[in-house]
């Protein structure tokens, strides 16, 4: 399996899907009506048909916030089985065989279970964390407003259904027919996801319940989702309030051998993460941080190598050069330490990457090779490093390098 349409892919899972599998050196392309790699339109199945061309493996994200669309859903099966697609990892939803009847979240996984022609899995996590940091629920004037009572519910972070997709689309045949509950580590009210939002961004943040009826009204009035899609809004919400939502389980942890995210961490990245000033400063280590992000790809936060560090972070150079420390500690300080590094060298290339993991201590070792050229004479420089990197929360929270001092040497001239 190399070739991947990922529908959805500009959406919260579907484009952290989409760089995952490109991470792995695989070819994901997007699918959306705007701003993916190819136009998709459910209404257009000459579009689908153009998409599917030369497509192993499918992510399937439904046209929500429709309600009816199985209909649609099933020729575009029909299309995906005469184009040889094997696999279909489908986006469903927790409980999805106790949602209304007017919805068809089931009548898809029903379609899925009764066809042979390629294999398939079905994700049904709960709510996403996310939802408290876009327009789902937002969070205004520091007060979460939603119908939910004293009921809890195991929020997953988006990125760890999107870990679990693409486990299942790279190995399909350790995961067909499987259906996993996706959630996160811990049952939590909204008070308490108001508390723990509030104690991570230092600024007070409250829950604030509301009439049912009137919160979906208004919603509807925003335009956010159709009327029709009221009953979804209904049916979730007050599964939560009755203490009927979901609950932890390890399915996270079985497919992709890491602990589910949780809340704390997510609203660190998502609320708090600090950002260095100008990523300009390091042009000269870029292809260093690409074959980083690529070796971590899945197990910790997406976006650039400094997001991917924890804010305390301890970074050792066991075997180094006279004149470079042995320790660093902080994020500002790697990146200070980084941001010297173009005044001697240009890498232009990295690669021979090999990675390591130990999923029962969040360790990764990752080998790779480095090269480029050196800036005051030109002299070609290659070396290879050896990183052992410790993850907690989906962040880097120690990074012991090893690299070969004599190619430093050679490349710069030996010390006297």
């Amino acid at each position: 399996m190399t070739n991947f349409l990922v529908l959805g892919g500009t959406g919260r899972t579907g484009s952290l899907v989409a760089k995952n599998l490109r991470d792995r050196g695989l070819a994901a392309r997007t699918a959306a009506r705007h701003d993916a790699d190819v136009v998709f339109d459910w209404d257009d199945p000459d579009t689908q048909r153009s998409a599917l061309t030369g497509v192993d493996g499918v992510y399937l994200v439904a046209p929500v916030p429709r309600v009816r669309y199985a209909a649609q859903v099933s020729a575009f099966l029909d299309l995906a089985e005469a184009a040889g697609v094997r696999h279909v990892t489908y986006l469903s939803t927790y409980r999805a065989e106790q949602a209304p009847a007017t919805t068809d979240f089931r009548a898809v996984e029903r379609d899925l279970a009764a066809r042979t022609a390629f294999t398939h899995t079905i994700l049904q996590p709960g709510w996403v964390m996310q939802n408290f940091a876009d327009q789902h629920v937002p969070i205004i004037d520091g007060v979460i407003t939603v119908p939910g009572g004293t009921g809890a519910e195991a929020f997953v972070d988006a990125a760890d259904i999107a870990a679990v997709a693409v486990e299942t689309l790279v190995h399909p045949e350790d995961h067909a027919a499987a259906r996993y509950t996706l959630t996160g580590p811990e049952a939590l009210t909204f008070a308490q996801v108001a508390a723990i939002i509030s104690e991570v961004t230092g600024s007070p943040v409250r829950y604030q319940d509301i009439d049912r009826a009137a919160w979906i009204g208004a919603v509807v009035a925003t335009g956010f989702v159709p009327a029709d899609y009221g009953v979804v809004l209904d049916w979730q919400t007050s599964t939560v309030e009755s203490g009927n939502g979901s609950r932890p389980t390890d399915d996270v942890y079985k497919v992709t051998g890491r602990q589910p995210t949780d809340l704390a961490a997510f609203a660190r990245r998502a609320f708090r993460a600090p950002q260095i000033s100008d990523l300009g400063d390091f042009v000269a280590l870029e292809p260093f941080f690409r074959i980083v992000e690529q070796g971590l790809a899945g197990l910790v936060d997406e976006g650039h190598y400094f997001d991917q560090l924890a804010d305390d972070a301890v970074f050792e150079y066991v075997i180094s050069v006279p004149g470079y420390p042995r320790q660093v500690v902080g994020r500002e300080a790697v990146a200070g330490l980084y941001r010297g590094y173009g005044a001697n060298f240009v890498l232009h290339s990295a690669d021979e990457l090999a990675v390591h993991h130990d999923r029962e201590k969040s360790v990764v070792v990752l080998e790779y090779a480095v090269h480029g050229r050196v800036v005051a004479t030109g002299n070609a420089y290659t070396n290879r490093f050896v990183s052992v990197v410790t993850i907690k929360d989906r962040k880097v929270t120690h990074w012991r390098d090893y690299l070969d001092p004599v190619a430093v040497f050679d490349a710069l001239g030996w010390p006297v």
